[in-house]
C-alpha cells in the first residue's frame, strides 16, 4: 500500500536522487537509523498497525511512526522532511526524470533606492473634449499610450504616438497631447517630483515603443492606479516600491538615466493656477476670482505667477484660449462668434483683436488656411 509504494520509491531515490543524498549529509546517524528502520520494519510495522503510536497528515495520507522515536522532536523534523521530498519526488517522477531545483542568489552590492516621489496617477481617454494646449509642470511626467493614435507636442517638436509608446518629458518642458478623431488617444500618466531623467541625445525628453517590456509597464502603471484609488493600509509604500520597478524597467529598455534633484523653485501655488485655468478657461476669470482660488493676495500672485512662468495670468489664459480657438476653428463648423465664446472670450470683437495680434490673420483666413491644408 502507501508505505510499500514509499519505500519503494525512497529506496530508489537514495540511489538516484540528490536531495536525499544532501539530506544523509546534513543529518548523518539520525537518517541512516530512520532508513534502516524503515526499510527493515516497514512491512511488519504496516501489517501491525498497533504497534504505532503517532499520525501525521501530510496532504491526506498518513505517515505512522513509533512512540520511541516521538520523544526526539529532532528526529520528527528529519522524518518528516524526508517524507516531503521522496512525496514530492514521487509526484513528479515522470520517465526517469527528476525534480530539478535551482536557487538563484541575490546580491546588493550595486543596488539603490529611487528617491523621487509620485504625485499623482491619471487616466484619460479623448472623447473629443481635450484642449489642446502647450503647458509646463514643475514635475517631470511619464505616459503610457494604451489604445489609439496621436501626437505629443514638445515644445517646436511633433512625434507621433500610439498604442505600447511611452513618453518622459522632463520638468518644465512645455508639452501637449492630440488625438486622433477615427483611433481616439487612450493613456495613463504620472508625475514624479524629484528626479530628473538624463537621455544621449541631451534632450529633455525621449520616446519609445515599450516592446518586450510593454506587460511590466502596464502591470506597474495599473497597480499604481489601483493602489491610489482604493488608498489601503501602506498603499504609499507599495505606490513608491512600484514606482522604484517601473523606473529601473525603463532603464532596460532605453539607453537613459536619472539622478535626483530638489524639486524646482516654480511655486506650487502658481502650478495649482495654471491648472485651474486650463481646466476652466471657458468660464468668466478675472485675477479677483484666480486669487481667490489660491488664497493669496491678488497683487503678490500677479508678481510671482510673472517671476515663475514667464508671463502674467491674463496673458497666459489668453494664450490657452486663442489655442483653444484654433482647435475649435480647424475642428468644427461653429461660427466665429460660437467659437469665440465656447473658448471664453467676453466678446467676438475682443476674440478678433487678440486672433489678430497673436496669429496675424483673422479667425476666418485661419479657418480658410487649416481646411485647405487638410
Amino acid at each position: 500500500m502507501f508505505i510499500r509504494q514509499w519505500r519503494r520509491h525512497f529506496l530508489w531515490s537514495v540511489f538516484y536522487d540528490k536531495s536525499i543524498a544532501v539530506l544523509m549529509e546534513r543529518y548523518n546517524f539520525y537518517l541512516a537509523s530512520f532508513f534502516i528502520y524503515l526499510v527493515i520494519f516497514s512491512e511488519k510495522c504496516y501489517d501491525n498497525k498497533n504497534v504505532w503510536g503517532n499520525i501525521t497528515c501530510f496532504d491526506n495520507d498518513f505517515l505512522f511512526y513509533p512512540d520511541i522515536f516521538v520523544q526526539n522532536a529532532y528526529f520528527i523534523r528529519i522524518l518528516e522532511e524526508v517524507y516531503c521530498v521522496v512525496y514530492i519526488s514521487e509526484n513528479y517522477y515522470n520517465g526517469g526524470n527528476t525534480m530539478g531545483n535551482t536557487r538563484y542568489l541575490m546580491e546588493h552590492s550595486h543596488s539603490h533606492r529611487v528617491d523621487g516621489r509620485l504625485l499623482y496617477i491619471s487616466h484619460s481617454k479623448y472623447e473629443n473634449d481635450w484642449p489642446s494646449f502647450l503647458h509646463t509642470h514643475p514635475f517631470s511626467e511619464l505616459f503610457y499610450v494604451q489604445n489609439g493614435h496621436g501626437s505629443i507636442c514638445i515644445g517646436e517638436n511633433e512625434y507621433p504616438i500610439r498604442r505600447d509608446d511611452f513618453v518622459i518629458i522632463n520638468a518644465n518642458i512645455p508639452h501637449t497631447e492630440k488625438s486622433s478623431s477615427d483611433q481616439p488617444l487612450e493613456y495613463m500618466a504620472i508625475g514624479v517630483e524629484g528626479i530628473l531623467f538624463t537621455f544621449e541625445d541631451q534632450k529633455e525628453y525621449t520616446v519609445f515603443s515599450c516592446g518586450e517590456e510593454q506587460e511590466n509597464l502596464m502591470f506597474y502603471m495599473t497597480a499604481m492606479l489601483h493602489e491610489l484609488k482604493e488608498r489601503r493600509r501602506d498603499y504609499e509604500n507599495i505606490c513608491h516600491n512600484l514606482l522604484e520597478a517601473l523606473m529601473y524597467t525603463l532603464m532596460r529598455r532605453t539607453s537613459f538615466g536619472f539622478k535626483v534633484e530638489a524639486p524646482t523653485q516654480i511655486s506650487r501655488e502658481c502650478y495649482s493656477l495654471k491648472r485651474y485655468m486650463e481646466s476652466n478657461y471657458m468660464h468668466d476669470l478675472t485675477l479677483d476670482t484666480l486669487a481667490e482660488y489660491s488664497h493669496l493676495n491678488k497683487y503678490y500672485m500677479v508678481h510671482a505667477f510673472t517671476k515663475h512662468c514667464g508671463c502674467s495670468p491674463i496673458q497666459y489664459l489668453s494664450r490657452i484660449r486663442l489655442q483653444a480657438a484654433k482647435e475649435l476653428l480647424a475642428g468644427t463648423d461653429y461660427s466665429i462668434a460660437e467659437v469665440a465664446h465656447s473658448a471664453g472670450f467676453s466678446s467676438q470683437s475682443y476674440f478678433a483683436q487678440c486672433f489678430q495680434k497673436s496669429c496675424g490673420m483673422t479667425a476666418s483666413v485661419y479657418r480658410r488656411s487649416c481646411r485647405g491644408s487638410a
